[in-house]
């Protein structure tokens, strides 16, 4: 029966997201989000008037792909394009009175100390949601959950900047993000310290194979299955996914022949996760190991926030029982 009232369309304000890096992760962030207010929601889902008001701004001046100092040369014309971009978006979510914005490019999160510093010196009211912050807070939880206290080796998987983890140096947001949790490893005066995470810093040629997949997930799209006989298209034999599966299995630890490989993998590409449903159907099928896309060691920062976004928006009317709702919001309220 439909809901007989407009209470959620009527009280919340709307969520956006700055997509055009690239164009397709911009729509899969926003699917994303209705499918986790579903999920949080549960029985009480009841009508279209239940979902939440969601503005993608598709931003092509933001988008990709970009050469290795676009985002750190803050004199040259790409990083000039990008921030204008941004600036412009930025004001335009706020004259919107949006709630909360994230960003659907994880390489984009190189600018969010510059994002965060704008935010707060134009007193922007709409909060920024950080994909990379919420994506590290999310592997350290699900570490704590697991009780362990072992060292955590991640594997980032995504553009030639984003993949540049070494220590003190490297310009990927995730390596600044996992060091400032890192120091909190060392405070012997932390109630509960957060486990310690070793950033798995890949091959410069993995890290250039990696940039060659996205960018050609950005030109071609997922692109066509093989077909292995007329007329049949088999989906577990999608190459571009095929490709990333490789890389995932050349780098997961595995005690006797990759002692330092990774234990967790983020698809820190916003292209990235457009393949999943090429991998699981290719882990269906038998043509990977089902441990590749196994949730709690495959992260999708694009659902990661899309979760984060829908919970703290949905608190502002139910506030922390929102666990109490159903089913799916306890699995949602989990993992997230």
């Amino acid at each position: 029966m439909a809901a007989q009232h407009p209470r959620l369309c009527q009280n919340r304000r709307p969520l956006a997201v700055i997509g055009g890096a690239g164009p397709e992760a911009g729509l899969d962030v926003t699917q994303k989000l209705l499918d986790a207010n579903r999920a949080l929601l549960g029985s009480r889902y009841e009508s279209d008037r239940d979902a939440p008001e969601v503005i993608l701004f598709q931003a092509p001046g933001m988008g990709g792909p970009r050469q290795p100092t676009d985002l750190i040369d803050d004199t040259g014309a790409p990083f000039l394009l990008v921030w204008d971009s941004t600036v412009k978006t930025i004001r335009q979510i706020e004259r919107l009175g949006c709630e909360l914005f994230c960003i659907s490019c994880n390489t984009l999160h190189i600018l969010e100390p510059r994002i965060q510093r704008f935010c707060a010196e134009n007193a922007i009211k709409s909060k920024f949601i950080s994909l990379v912050g919420e994506t590290a807070r999310k592997i350290v939880k699900q570490q704590q959950a697991a009780g362990s206290d072992d060292e955590l080796t991640v594997g980032i998987l995504g553009s030639f900047n984003t993949t540049d983890v070494a220590p003190g140096t490297g310009k990927s947001p995730y390596r600044v993000v996992f060091e400032e949790i890192n120091t909190h490893c060392d405070d012997k005066n932390a109630s509960a310290p957060p486990p310690k995470i070793r950033l798995l810093q890949l091959p410069d040629t993995d890290r250039h194979a990696l940039q060659a997949l996205l960018g050609r997930i950005k030109l071609e799209g997922v692109g066509p299955d093989e077909v292995t006989e007329p007329g049949k298209t088999c989906i577990a034999h999608n190459e571009k996914a095929l490709l990333l599966a490789d890389m995932l299995g050349k780098h997961k630890y595995d005690q006797t022949r990759n002692p330092g490989g990774a234990h967790v993998f983020v698809l820190a590409c916003s292209e990235f996760p457009l393949l999943l449903p090429k991998l699981h159907a290719s882990a269906d099928a038998g043509k990977i190991s089902k441990d590749l896309v196994c949730p709690t060691s495959l992260l999708d920062p694009a659902r990661v926030v899309a979760d984060v976004m829908i919970q703290r928006d949905l608190e502002k009317h139910f506030g922390e029982g929102l666990i109490e709702l159903g089913p799916a919001s306890k699995r949602l309220k989990a993992e997230v």
